[in-house]
């Protein structure tokens, strides 16, 4: 789910009204970013609240090793029922190793299922539980390609002639988007992309010959509002139940999406911020203020955050800190920097508040040859690379990421378990998650 195509993120044309109102509630991290950008890696980090330079998955089909400490685990060891219902094959503790602390895992039967299903598994699980503490993970699939909402969301954009507006009162992120992305020919026509392996063979079927860019959009946004309205049905459920109140809910995505921005469409490759850039969105129990935090956020910070709320301790090994009873002064998290690794460890990224640094490890399409950086202040776009302009900005953030390795190398890492079988390879290739 990429930010910006969300009502409470300044997106006036997107139908989101169940999110942007518990955002009138909620805490909003205008900074947030994934741990990486790739589905089973980065739930794995916000599971087990560390790097994936850690715990080692950097591709979907790998699963975390059980010598971790889980987030779930600790919650159900202080009382919690833990349940986790997710849309996608590959989240299944079979093959993901994500199901440690958990008493009910509801699994996925294929590499994608309706949100309608998970969500409603899920209340079917609060409206009969007795227990007081809950603690519930639910993963939605629907805003990933291809995007196949219901025909009713399908058309609430599709016979829309203004798919997408830039208001005047966006906030600070959204204003910084390159308009000019959306209007120029090489966005238009998407053809000479979805030829490129291996984006032709899951996308062929799902938009044929189309250079419309704005359709595949329209689609989207469909899938957004779809997934908005999941969403209502399971707040509902927590309020018929008497436990809205008191229930903290923690809205966020593994990775966002590219519409066109680098000239990747409708997938999250590349180190950019379309990619790693997601949502965050936080309500805590017994506490209906809202408020716009722009302090830079992590993924990792997941666990942490959900654990303090509930006073449980947070395990010394957890990378993240908590961003509601902030664990570290408020100096501290202003000059904090925030590192994203990348699918099969092509690449590191480093964020600080105003620039970011793109580290190459390996080549890979959609990703740089060489180091850039960029004012992401004044080019969230990422158009104007100022490696060679600001040459001690890029030596202060190289050099935090080699002290960040540095410590990462000295870290005692359990071996990373086999990967599943052939059968399961071969269906997260038919979605594309595989070459």
């Amino acid at each position: 789910l990429n930010p910006n195509y969300l009502g409470c993120y300044g997106n006036h044309t997107v139908k989101s009204p169940v999110i942007d109102r518990i955002s009138q509630q909620s805490t909003i991290f205008t900074e947030c970013h994934t741990a990486i950008n790739l589905t089973t890696p980065s739930h794995a980090s916000m599971i087990t609240g560390v790097l994936p330079s850690v715990h080692g998955v950097y591709e979907n089909a790998r699963p975390v090793s059980t010598d971790f400490k889980t987030v779930s685990e600790l919650f159900s060891e202080n009382g919690f029922d833990t349940m986790a219902s997710v849309s996608s094959l590959q989240l299944n503790p079979e093959y993901s190793n994500l199901g440690q602390g958990f008493n009910l895992f509801i699994t996925a039967g294929k590499p994608g299922i309706s949100g309608e299903i998970t969500v409603n598994r899920a209340i079917r699980w609060f409206s009969e539980a007795s227990n007081e503490n809950l603690f519930a993970w639910i993963h939605l699939f629907d805003c990933h390609a291809p995007y196949n909402p219901p025909l009713i969301y399908r058309h609430m954009y599709i016979d829309e002639p203004a798919w997408f507006s830039y208001p005047k009162n966006q906030p600070k992120r959204l204003k910084s988007i390159d308009k000019e992305h959306h209007a120029s020919p090489a966005l238009v026509d998407t053809r000479a992309f979805l030829k490129r392996e291996p984006f032709n063979r899951w996308f062929s079927e799902w938009l044929g010959d189309t250079a419309d860019e704005t359709y595949a959009v329209k689609l989207y946004l469909g899938a957004v509002s779809f997934t908005d309205r999941q969403l209502e049905l399971f707040f509902n459920a927590l309020s018929q139940k008497g436990i809205w109140d008191r229930s903290t809910v923690l809205i966020t995505s593994d990775h966002g999406e590219s519409f066109g921005e680098h000239q990747i469409y409708y997938d999250h490759w590349g180190p950019y911020e379309q990619s790693i850039d997601v949502p965050l969105i936080i309500k805590k129990a017994y506490n209906a203020d809202r408020s716009i935090d722009t302090t830079l956020a992590s993924t990792l910070d997941v666990p942490p955050t959900l654990l303090a709320q509930c006073n449980i301790k947070i395990p010394d090994s957890y990378m993240g800190v908590s961003l509601v009873k902030k664990s570290e002064p408020s100096n501290k998290l202003k000059k904090r920097m925030i590192f994203t690794e990348h699918t099969r460890n092509v690449a590191v990224t480093v964020r600080d508040s105003q620039y970011k640094l793109i580290m190459p490890k390996t080549r890979q399409d959609f990703y740089p040859e060489s180091i850039e950086m960029y004012d992401i202040s004044r080019d969230l776009s990422e158009v104007d690379n100022i490696i060679d302009k600001n040459p001690e900005i890029a030596d202060q953030l190289t050099e935090a990421l080699d002290g960040l390795m540095y410590e990462i190398s000295h870290i005692q890492k359990p071996e990373v378990p086999c990967s599943p079988d052939n059968s399961v390879t071969d269906q997260l290739k038919s979605l594309g998650y595989l070459d």
